[in-house]
């Protein structure tokens, strides 16, 4: 669950997604754990990689000097491209590729739980964990 704490949590995040996704998975994130904070979305709509960069950028600058995750929703994407920049301006950074809804929650449950690197590869396998094929009853 998010901090209730009046102090910010101790890892931020970032979300950057193609269209609406980016908005909608920290929609579908609060509706799991409640209120969210030091989580910014970006799209990819409507901007050059120039324009997402600087969007990226000054997301992860309005979340403050605390270590921080970016999330993009497909690796070789214009999300994942524009993300990138971000590596060279900000050491505190590191971006995982394929968020997922489980990812995202584990994030926001646990990033208190956790220095920048435990928490990288703690939502790697999260994520690789969510990625099941689910069977029904068979007749």
């Amino acid at each position: 669950m998010p901090t209730t704490r009046n102090d910010a949590p101790r890892l931020s995040g970032v979300i950057v997604a193609h269209g609406p996704l980016a908005e909608a998975l920290r929609a579908a994130a609060s509706q799991v754990v409640g209120e969210v904070t030091a989580l910014d979305v970006v799209s990819n709509h409507g901007g050059s990689l120039e324009d997402m960069a600087a969007e990226v950028r000054a997301a992860i600058d309005r979340l403050g000097p605390r270590p921080c995750i970016v999330f993009v929703d497909s690796r070789g994407s214009s999300c994942a491209t524009s993300s990138l920049g971000a590596l060279v301006d900000f050491p505190h950074v590191r971006i995982l590729s394929g968020v997922n809804l489980p990812m995202l929650v584990d994030f926001l449950l646990r990033r208190d739980d956790h220095d920048l690197d435990g928490m990288v590869a703690r939502l790697l396998e999260r994520g690789r964990n969510s990625v099941q094929l689910l069977k029904g009853p068979t007749a």
